[in-house]
């Protein structure tokens, strides 16, 4: 086990770079979330993003992919036959470093552009979350809310979608 926690770490610390206060650190992993406050729609899906700084303040271009599940038909009648949604998203999250002790806890805000193959018209997402992860190992955990109003397909009838999810990560 210490000689896979070891690896983890040096390969890890072979795609990080912070050298003077500047940072480049690439993170990579799965997203789970609840959306609308239900406990029968869900969403899972992955996430990349490479977090680009000096000092303590970070922006990180971020890509992200999910499938939204609605198990309990809750949304409008007019999307009721939909149980499964694929939603693209790419923007900018923007944050800063708060080191305490062997933890580095960042705060961040940020927007998407969100993509949908059904039902719904591209729109905005916003989110505000914060992430942490133990300086030594290459993971991070982090917790998000996310809102998106896309309007449904064909009407002018705008469909709000709130979610809170939860990151896990390698954070290089």
């Amino acid at each position: 086990m210490k000689k896979i926690i070891l690896a983890g770490a040096l390969f890890a610390s072979s795609f990080a770079l912070e050298l003077g206060g500047l940072e480049v650190s690439p993170e990579i992993g799965a997203i789970v979330g609840r959306l609308n406050g239900g406990l029968q729609d869900y969403s899972a899906g992955g996430y990349a993003r490479v977090w680009l700084g000096m000092g303590n303040v970070l922006i990180a271009p971020q890509v992200r992919y999910g499938l939204l599940f609605n198990r309990n038909q809750t949304y409008e009648q007019s999307i009721s036959d939909v149980k499964r949604l694929k939603n693209a998203q790419y923007g900018a999250a923007l944050g800063t470093n708060l080191d305490i002790g062997i933890l580095r806890i960042t705060p961040y805000v940020g927007a998407n552009y969100s993509q949908f193959d059904k039902v719904y018209k591209d729109t905005f997402s916003y989110s505000v979350g914060f992430k942490v992860k133990p300086t030594l190992i290459p993971l991070s955990i982090g917790v998000q809310y996310e809102q998106q109003k896309p309007e449904i397909k064909n009407t002018t009838t705008k469909q709000k979608i709130n979610s809170a999810q939860l990151f896990i990560g390698l954070h290089f």
